[in-house]
């Protein structure tokens, strides 16, 4: 290092001129290295080159990286927060096109794991499902109306509130999401009930004024204005109780608060758009179609069947005193017992193209031999149909951050991903191939982009205690049950304890004793070489022959003033296991463990992932609670009254005993998706109790006969706007591909609407009957 240096020393003034003066002492090559005087002895000068060889070397490798067999080196790119993932993506694409085409001959480069294309995939089976949504709204409407022109009507209100959705996502800065998309899809067969309501109001009066006599041209907007303006407060009402119940999900904290904001705002923006729709747009085209085409003359879907069982059925409920507790009684139990065995989870995970598992190594292996393993695994993987591209990489950088982070990680592992077009398949031949080279591996859990994203991993407990002894015998007495303890990178190691006296004598520190252990077994670096504008470190170290073992290194000499002194004069080495790293939970030393199959975990057993869900399901309650308050609220303002709003409520349990016996059947989880669908069934299953009010009310007497008959004329209107509402979330519900990661969400809303359809239609006249007598 004193010989190899370029230092400036000051200025040098001549006359008027002042010039810089530095001293130039650096090596160009190898050759003036190894020429490099030493010290002039009694033989002579000694030159470095006498007492050394000076060479050409390489750093340690740390760590390697195998794409399909090939070594490689792998780049993780991360987008900024205001970029959108799939068109910075293209550009990679773009950009990797370009440099393969400029390098071909030295280098290729590829694309190894793309995370947009998960998402690519969920929007592209989010939009095909919402394409069939809007198909199947039309025929449904195509079969009720028996007219294309009142079909194509009503099915006009869908891409028209859907770009509504979007200019309103824009204009406040969001972005085309999973969930937004989402909240656009929720909304599908929810924003034409208004307009269902108007269209089949405007048909009715239409028919019954031209039964007494015809219907005249300047009559024709009066009776649409009449026909609108009678059900414009049934119609305002449902959309309240639909938005309000949206409401709290804006006011959210957190992530979970940031994610459902954008669903929550495409919910809202839709269905309040879609009623003025309903109001002014729908009214305006029927006027129109009625001048054109007498509307009397429209055919509609003839239900008089339906209609006819339903005053049967509905009469003998008002004839029993003990329907409507067992009713309520069978959905309260049903509901509990569905819930109590459903699994649960923070977000469901869909299917996707790539696999991950860890080869685990128990003893200490060298970078060399997990290299070969690597080898060995990547070409038997790829010798497989399914498989597409393997990549495998292991040990660990220094510098390297995100992994020393996960203490789950460590430099004995080898990780492999894997795509492939068949993930079930992949994972089965992952595992034939590990236990056939009798390693030991693990392989990754299939997670939710959220769950990813938040760290959720639901197989692992966390065991603590006051100190490491305690700890130690807490996993002894219970590791037949453990598949995995982890931190558990113990190794053998050797601890050289300083002699403190001996140091003394000598006149050297301790400090000083451990630099010159590291400086004997690591090397020193010395001044580097500078060449052609490249700064190559330079390493001065013994040979590894020359230290093979800890006698080897107890018999180095440092320099005590003018004479040596060796190490293992100040010093002795023992052989101990020692562990590596440390884990501590809330204050506490603690591990990481995974139970075998069949094991049922301690109670004092944490899991981090059932308390985040725990959290959850409170919030989640706490939202629920509130929705309640504020629709009470909402239709206690709407109806003017304190106890009709609670009968419009009774809906409620119903619709959640049916999406959780939805759940069940369909094998579905509770999830975030499935907590979402309940905040939905608030507002939608209370709308067929708001329309059943409307029509109840207006008749001159409240007796059995008035609201049976009211309640069977409504029952068209409520049959069409829940049936739009729940043929047009059966693409969501159907994914045998598991694509979207809203099945949960659509399958708990059509539960929630089937079952509160038939309890509504049964049980809300004969309290609506009660209630407005006593009203009166």
């Amino acid at each position: 290092s004193y010989a190899n240096f370029d230092y400036p020393a000051g200025n040098i003034i001549e006359g008027n001129r002042e010039t810089l003066f530095k001293t130039h002492a650096l090596f160009d090559s190898l050759e003036q290295i190894e020429s490099c005087p030493l010290v002039f002895a009694d033989t002579g000068l000694v030159k470095l080159s006498d007492i050394a060889r000076v060479e050409k070397g390489f750093e340690e490798k740390k760590s390697f990286f195998m794409f399909n067999g090939k070594e490689a080196i792998c780049f993780d790119l991360y987008k900024k927060a205001d970029d959108f993932p799939i068109a910075l993506s293209r550009e990679i694409k773009r950009q990797l096109q370009k440099l393969n085409s400029m390098y071909r001959d030295n280098f290729e480069f590829s694309l190894i794991r793309d995370t947009s294309t998960d998402l690519t995939e969920s929007l592209f089976q989010l939009a095909l499902s919402v394409a069939f949504g809007v198909l199947i709204t039309i025929i449904v409407l195509l079969v009720f109306f028996r007219s294309v022109h009142l079909a194509l009507l009503a099915g006009s209100i869908i891409p028209l509130t859907m770009l509504f959705s979007v200019f309103v996502l824009q204009v406040s800065g969001r972005t085309i999401n999973i969930l937004s998309a989402s909240g656009i899809a929720v909304g599908i067969g929810m924003v034409i009930d208004s307009t269902l309501v108007t269209i089949e109001n405007v048909i009715f009066r239409t028919k019954a004024l031209s039964e007494s006599s015809p219907v005249s041209r300047t009559q024709i907007e009066d009776l649409v204005a009449s026909a609108v303006t009678e059900v414009s407060l049934s119609s305002v009402g449902s959309t309240l109780t639909t938005i309000v119940v949206f409401v709290p999900m804006f006011f959210l904290p957190g992530l979970i608060g940031k994610l459902f904001f954008d669903l929550s705002l495409a919910v809202v923006s839709a269905i309040g758009f879609s009623c003025l729709l309903s109001l002014f747009y729908v009214s305006a085209v029927l006027t129109l179609l009625n001048k054109g085409k007498n509307l009397a003359n429209v055919k509609i879907l003839d239900t008089t069947k339906i209609q006819v069982f339903y005053k049967k059925v509905l009469t003998r409920v008002f004839k029993s005193k003990l329907i409507i507790p067992l009713i309520f009684g069978a959905c309260i139990v049903l509901g509990a017992l569905c819930i109590k065995n459903l699994p649960k989870e923070i977000m469901s995970a869909t299917s996707g193209n790539y696999v991950e598992a860890k080869v685990l190594y128990p003893e200490v292996k060298s970078l060399s031999r997990l290299s070969e393993d690597s080898s060995l695994l990547t070409r038997l993987l790829l010798q497989e149909k399914q498989i597409e591209q393997v990549s495998v990489y292991g040990g660990l950088e220094k510098d390297d951050y995100e992994s020393l982070f996960d203490f789950q990680n460590n430099e004995q592992m080898l990780f492999v991903l894997v795509k492939t077009r068949n993930q079930k398949r992949a994972v089965e031949t992952l595992r034939a191939i590990f236990a056939q080279c009798g390693l030991e591996y693990e392989i990754q859990n299939q997670k939710s982009m959220l769950e990813s994203l938040l760290n959720f991993d639901d197989d692992w407990f966390i065991v603590t205690a006051e100190d490491n002894q305690k700890l130690d015998e807490l996993i002894e007495s219970g590791k037949d049950g453990y598949k995995s303890v982890l931190p558990d990178l113990s190794v053998d190691e050797y601890d050289f304890k300083v002699d403190r006296f001996a140091c003394a004598r000598f006149g050297v520190s301790a400090v000083q004793v451990a630099g010159a252990c590291r400086n004997a077994l690591e090397g020193v670096y010395s001044s580097p070489l500078y060449k052609d504008g490249r700064e190559i470190p330079l390493l001065v170290k013994y040979e590894d022959s020359q230290i093979a073992d800890t006698e080897d290194l107890l018999a180095v000499r440092i320099g005590v003033e003018n004479d040596f002194v060796q190490l293992g004069s100040l010093g002795s080495v023992e052989n101990k296991t020692n562990t590596k790293i440390f884990y501590r939970y809330n204050r506490k030393d603690a591990k990481k463990i995974a139970l075998r199959e069949g094991v049922v975990p301690e109670d004092d057993y944490i899991n981090p992932a059932a308390l985040e869900f725990d959290e959850l399901m409170h919030s989640a309650v706490f939202i629920l609670i509130v929705v309640v308050l504020l629709l009470y609220c909402v239709m206690g303002a709407q109806f003017e009254s304190f106890l009709i709003p609670l009968l419009m409520i009774a809906a409620l349990p119903p619709a959640f005993s049916g999406a959780f016996l939805a759940l069940k059947i369909s094998g579905q989880s509770l999830n975030i998706n499935s907590v979402i669908a309940l905040v939905v069934l608030f507002g939608t299953s209370v709308n067929n109790s708001i329309i059943l009010y409307e029509s109840i009310k207006g008749a001159k007497k409240i007796d059995r006969s008035s609201v049976i008959n009211n309640s069977v004329r409504k029952l068209q209107s409520v049959l069409i706007t829940s049936l739009t509402s729940i043929l047009a979330l059966i693409p969501f519900a159907i994914d045998p591909l598991n694509k979207i990661s809203q099945q949960s969400m659509a399958v708990a809303i059509i539960g929630g609407l089937l079952l509160s359809l038939v309890v509504v239609l049964l049980v809300v006249p004969v309290i609506l009957k009660k209630c407005l007598e006593v009203r009166e």
